[in-house]
């Protein structure tokens, strides 16, 4: 009882420091990254986007800017609830839609650059704000490998040959 105690204790802390300090942090290098890539969108802008590729410049950099405040958002409950929305709404999906197509048919790289790059970021910004849950996710992930090498086994001693039970099973006096 005292190892189950101290184990949990020892998740708290885990969860604990990474949601205080360790998500926090990397958020903030992740926010620091779309700053960088608004910039430089911008000076693209400055340097002269085409007529043609001005639609997507202003999706990608106000993609960016909204991002800037939203990377805690970032959940999995709010990815969950976000995707339900887009699945309901076919107008929201085709709006959607159309701006990426936009922005894939652009002829600036540097649009497009900045838009993949932008993507990977929320990505990874998702990837941060779940990972308080990997302390949990873990042991039960071992669990389950634990199992299933658990059924393996016992499947692998109700077919075993008999004469080779005693082998692999001896006898306990």
């Amino acid at each position: 009882m005292s190892t189950a105690i101290l184990i949990f204790a020892f998740i708290a802390v885990v969860h604990f420091v990474y949601e205080s300090i360790v998500a926090p942090s990397w958020r903030m290098k992740l926010r620091n990254e779309l700053f960088v890539l608004r910039d430089e969108v911008r000076e693209e802008k400055i340097r002269g986007v085409s007529k043609a590729d001005d639609e997507a410049f202003w999706f990608v950099h106000n993609g960016v800017n909204s991002f800037l405040s939203k990377l805690p958002s970032l959940t999995a409950w709010n990815q969950h609830l976000a995707l339900e929305v887009l699945r309901a709404d076919p107008e929201l999906r085709a709006v959607v839609n159309k701006r990426i197509a936009t922005i894939d048919q652009c002829t600036n790289d540097v649009v497009k650059s900045v838009f993949r790059r932008t993507v990977k970021v929320v990505e990874e910004a998702m990837v941060v704000n779940a990972g308080g849950w990997f302390v949990y996710l873990i042991p039960v992930a071992l669990l389950m490998a634990t199992l299933g090498r658990l059924k393996r086994f016992a499947s692998a001693l109700v077919v075993a040959p008999e004469r080779e039970a005693a082998r692999l099973l001896p006898q306990q006096a």
